[in-house]
C-alpha cells in the first residue's frame, strides 16, 4: 500500500548473468591500485611490482555461476584480461576457496609485456568490461 505524502518513484535495474570488477584500494597519493598479488604473496604495488613470467593474482567480484574443476570452482562464462591493451588469457578465473561471491583470477604476466608502475588492467567478460585498475610489472 502506497503512502501518499511519501510519493513513488521507479526505476529500471539491469540484471546480468556476470558483471566483473576489480576490488580496489586507494589513497590521495596514488592511482586506485587493484586488489592484486604477485606469485610471492605481496601486494602488487610500484615498490613491490610483479616480475614477467610469474603470476598475478586478480581479486575481483561479480564473475558470475561457477562449476566444479577439481576442487576449485570455475567461472562459466569465458573471461579475458587486459593488460596494458593485450588481450590475454588467464590460467585460472573463479572463486576463492572457502569464500563466498570473491573471485580470483589467476594471470601470468607475459615476457613481452613492457615495465612500468603504472599499467592498466581490466577483465572482460560476456561483452562487458570491469572498472580499470592499475598494477605494477617489473
Amino acid at each position: 500500500m502506497r503512502n501518499p505524502g511519501y510519493g513513488a518513484s521507479e526505476q529500471l535495474v539491469e540484471v546480468r548473468a556476470t558483471a566483473p570488477a576489480i576490488y580496489l584500494v586507494s589513497n590521495d597519493l596514488t592511482r586506485s591500485r587493484g586488489v592484486i598479488t604477485n606469485q610471492d604473496g605481496t601486494v602488487n604495488a610500484p615498490l613491490t611490482p610483479g616480475k614477467r613470467g610469474q603470476t598475478l593474482t586478480i581479486y575481483c567480484t561479480g564473475l558470475g555461476a561457477v562449476s566444479p574443476q577439481g576442487d576449485l570452482f570455475a567461472a562459466q562464462a569465458p573471461l579475458t584480461v587486459v593488460l596494458n591493451k593485450v588481450e590475454i588469457q588467464p590460467t585460472f578465473a573463479g572463486l576463492v576457496p572457502t569464500e563466498i561471491a570473491l573471485y580470483q583470477v589467476k594471470l601470468t604476466i607475459p615476457e613481452a609485456t613492457p615495465p612500468g608502475i603504472d599499467l592498466p588492467v581490466l577483465l572482460r567478460q560476456a561483452g562487458g568490461d570491469s572498472n580499470t585498475a592499475f598494477v605494477a610489472v617489473q
